[in-house]
């Protein structure tokens, strides 16, 4: 067998500097061997010479480095592959979300959340406070606000002016009100008014606002449809 500790101690008289990492992988390889053999390591490349030729040592060596490199390659491979399978999280909606357009959307009324209240309880359940970005889908989640004032997930709060949406996507579409958005101080989260659809924007506390809706992206046909929806 050429891949044998007697190369271990050829690479390392080469290589002084790799003569601790090259002490572990020994030792990791052959567990039985003591930890007093230690001492090989200091062993020079003229005395291995004496036993096989220079030419064959190094082409032994060239195959021995290769086999670890390799071994570790699988090894690194597999753990990341192991990682993604078990250890990712599986987002899945509440069951009794209302799919639409690709997404599924769950409305949560009657509460007197803030606007940040809404985007944790909605993160904490795999989803992401709504984002609209079209007609049908502002008169889609203005059903399931059953004519309450709800929080969607726009803010201007890091940037007075600038609108944003809290998962990043553009702010495009926008449906805004009449006088809206009004600027005033602390007005910096968005609202969908349940009975016609516009946006307003008002403080985090405001106690107009009874509810919000949690939305999960590209969980259902882009078909799909729901009674709600129609």
């Amino acid at each position: 067998d050429p891949y044998t500790p007697s190369v271990v101690r050829y690479q390392t008289a080469l290589r002084p500097d790799l003569n601790a990492i090259i002490a572990k992988v020994y030792h990791a390889l052959w567990p039985s061997a003591s930890q007093d053999k230690a001492p090989f390591l200091e062993a020079t490349f003229v005395g291995f010479c004496l036993e096989i030729d220079c030419e064959t040592k190094s082409s032994i060596l060239n195959k021995f480095i290769m086999k670890i490199s390799s071994l570790i390659k699988v090894t690194l491979s597999s753990l990341a592959m192991f990682a993604t399978v078990v250890l990712a999280d599986k987002v899945e909606p509440a069951k009794d979300a209302v799919p639409f357009n690709g997404n599924h959307y769950k409305a949560f009324l009657d509460t007197n959340s803030t606007w940040w209240e809404a985007k944790f309880a909605c993160d904490d359940i795999g989803g992401e406070l709504v984002v609209i970005s079209s007609d049908k889908e502002n008169e889609f989640v203005r059903k399931l606000a059953k004519e309450n004032i709800i929080w969607l997930g726009g803010t201007d709060e890091f940037e007075e002016g600038t609108w944003t949406w809290d998962n990043g996507e553009d702010f495009k579409f926008k449906n805004w009100d009449d006088n809206q958005p009004s600027g005033s101080s602390g007005h910096n989260f968005l609202t969908l008014n349940g009975k016609n659809g516009k946006w307003a924007d008002t403080t985090d506390f405001s106690g107009k606002v009874k509810g919000y809706v949690c939305e999960w992206k590209g969980t259902a046909p882009k078909a799909g449809k729901s009674k709600d929806s129609k």
